[in-house]
């Protein structure tokens, strides 16, 4: 499936950094999924949907989490609801003890026609089809050709 990644490439996770437009390289899972539209599907996950206060939080209190706040002091969800958020999903880079500044609100969501701000991103229709077939243990792995040939 014809993926893009972040605008900047790609970077080792420890030495990547919040608004670097980079994608984390590394062996991750899923956390829920979510977006302007209903569960397209999605199993063993929960899914929310985006709301006009749907923020991705960048404050010291919040990092990298959802929550319902106008202005929203972080990424506003909303924005991006007609397409790259229509259907999505949250990787599970830096999320269940997250380090400051080490990057946030990175996604599986469907392709807009450039490269993405660290997420990664599909057509919408292969997209769909991954949602469905994910499961809780499903993993993504993000890297170089050198790097995934080295884990084999």
């Amino acid at each position: 499936m014809p993926t893009r990644l972040g605008a900047r490439g790609l970077s080792p996770a420890p030495r990547r950094r919040e608004g670097d437009g980079t994608t984390p390289m590394g062996n991750y899972g899923f956390v829920y999924g979510f977006g302007s539209q209903a569960d397209p599907g999605m199993t063993g996950f929960s899914w929310r949907r985006i709301g006009p206060s749907s923020c991705w939080a960048a404050t010291r209190a919040n990092y990298n989490r959802w929550i319902e706040r106008r202005p929203c002091p972080g990424e506003a969800l909303w924005p991006s609801a007609r397409v790259a958020y229509r259907y999505a999903a949250v990787i599970d880079f830096n999320y269940r003890k997250p380090v400051i500044g080490r990057g946030s609100g990175i996604f599986l969501h469907a392709q807009t026609g450039r490269a993405t701000r660290g997420c990664v991103s599909l057509r919408e229709r292969d997209l769909l089809a991954v949602l469905r077939w994910l499961r809780p243990d499903t993993r993504i792995v993000i890297g170089t050709t050198a790097s995934l040939r080295a884990l084999k």
